[in-house]
């Protein structure tokens, strides 16, 4: 019975630590706008690909357009 307890109360803290509305990867489709934040990376995931970034002096966010290829963008 002791076992089934410990088994059922981490299990609940592993769902419980893994969900999270915000997912931290993100495969980016071509030519929409992506908002990204400091410390988040985009990572080019194909030679081909080109992105336009878009960022405002002052502001903590920039946005991000794939142009071609492909990438992800990892949040941080």
């Amino acid at each position: 019975m002791k076992h089934i307890f410990i088994f059922t109360v981490v299990s609940i803290m592993l769902v419980g630590c893994g969900s999270n509305d915000t997912p931290r990867d993100r495969v980016m489709e071509p030519s929409q706008e992506y908002s990204v934040s400091s410390g988040d990376k985009v990572i080019k995931t194909s030679e081909d690909a080109q992105i336009k970034v878009i960022h405002k002096d002052g502001e903590n966010k920039s946005t991000v357009v794939l142009m071609e290829g492909n990438a992800t963008i990892i949040h941080n």
